[in-house]
């Protein structure tokens, strides 16, 4: 990574960050699930 930005070699590159779009445009996943929704009471299974 030093090589391809020219940095120096006291200069130590520890993260990389990609920009961009998709090439493709993404299926959209439902996430929503009726199990996961209680109404006034906890659930049990949990505790």
């Amino acid at each position: 990574m030093r090589k391809v930005l020219h940095a120096p070699e006291n200069v130590v590159p520890f993260s990389v960050v990609a920009l961009g779009n998709p090439a493709e445009k993404p299926v959209p996943v439902e996430k929503f699930d009726r199990e996961r929704i209680h109404y006034e009471k906890w659930p049990t299974g949990y505790l």
